[in-house]
């Protein structure tokens, strides 16, 4: 059986844990290269929409990490919760009302998933974890009634994780009713158009089930990960590791005839979503790694076609920006500090 690190070798492309024990290298941001152009109204053009874009965002004033939306075009940004919590992973509910999001606690191998108001008001928690378990990354199914997400529970001893195994859950969107959905390995959950399934990354393959947790089957192996369906449910996006960098691809819904969108190998690419016309895809690019060279090689969430071409950066570049996803980003910024069990 592999240990939670060696999965995530597998699962994440580099690790989930293991850079938890490294925070205190120093890590910078550095300019977006210069082939990411900035963005004018010509390259706007057909982007606008009332869609709105939530995310998690770092400014060089404050010390947390916050709740942000943005229109489509990357204008009107703004901070959603005023809580002085760090918060990852949001996930905006179907009717545009509220948001979903994880809280962690910085102190132990532990947080929860919270719920507010779009507008950032009447926060309540949603689930009640124990120790050393990190639930994350919660989907919104598509009539809001239900929500999907991740939990890791690692084993722990002093200040290293020695094992553990990571799941995908289900509960209602007040967080009643929860169980759990795959009876092994899976984490990121998406849930299909219709709401009857849900698509998940397994041990370096992608995964699919059925809402009930009947019928699961895979879609995609060689490290392929964090899969989505496309609004009408004929295309996915996903990524997959190269040995080095996390690239992503566009594919027919059973996987046939992927594309590669990005041929770029400055850094990985983060979380990838649909926009809700299914013509354009959001994603944020990850810290890109070099032996020697800890750094952040342009940070920041981007939009292209869903073909590829017309890449542009949204918003301020002046921090460091990331949709929900992988916890290979919280854990990169989080410092826990797990303390020996007697």
């Amino acid at each position: 059986m592999c240990s939670l690190t060696q999965r995530s070798v597998l699962v994440f492309a580099g690790s989930i844990i293991l850079p938890v024990f490294m925070l205190g290298s120093g890590l910078v941001c550095r300019p977006l290269p210069a082939r990411a152009e900035k963005p004018t109204l010509d390259h706007f053009k057909g982007l606008r929409s009332s869609e709105k874009i939530v995310f998690t965002l770092h400014h060089s004033e404050r010390a947390k990490f916050s709740i942000y939306s943005m229109n489509a075009d990357g204008t009107e940004q703004r901070r959603l919760s005023k809580s002085k919590d760090d918060e990852w992973t949001p996930a905006l509910s179907p009717d545009a009302q509220h948001v979903a999001f994880f809280v962690p606690d910085q102190l132990s191998f532990k947080g929860d998933i919270y719920v507010m108001k779009a507008d950032g008001t009447d926060r309540r928690r949603l689930t009640r974890s124990g120790a050393n378990t990190l639930p994350f990354g919660p989907v919104w199914s598509p009539d809001g009634k239900r929500i999907a997400f991740s939990e890791i529970t690692a084993e722990i001893k002093g200040a290293k994780v020695t094992d553990g195994k990571a799941g995908v859950f289900l509960m209602d969107s007040d967080g009643k009713n929860r169980k759990r959905l795959t009876k092994g390995w899976g984490m990121m959950p998406a849930w299909s158009p219709d709401g009857k399934r849900i698509i998940y990354t397994g041990e370096g393959r992608l995964e699919v089930v059925d809402a009930d947790g009947k019928n699961a089957a895979q879609i995609l192996k060689d490290g392929a990960t964090m899969g989505s369906w496309s609004p009408d449910g004929k295309r996915l996006v996903y990524q997959s590791f190269d040995g080095k960098y996390t690239r992503i691809f566009v594919a027919n819904a059973d996987g046939s005839k992927p594309k590669e969108l990005i041929k770029e190998r400055m850094s990985s690419i983060g979380s990838a979503v649909w926009s809700a016309d299914g013509k354009r895809i959001y994603f944020d690019r990850e810290p890109g790694f070099s032996p020697g060279n800890i750094a952040f090689l342009g940070c920041g969430i981007f939009a292209i076609n869903a073909d590829g071409g017309n890449e542009v950066r949204l918003g301020a570049d002046d921090g460091f920006a990331f949709l929900g996803g992988s916890p290979m980003k919280f854990l990169k910024y989080l410092h826990f500090q797990p303390t020996e069990k007697p």
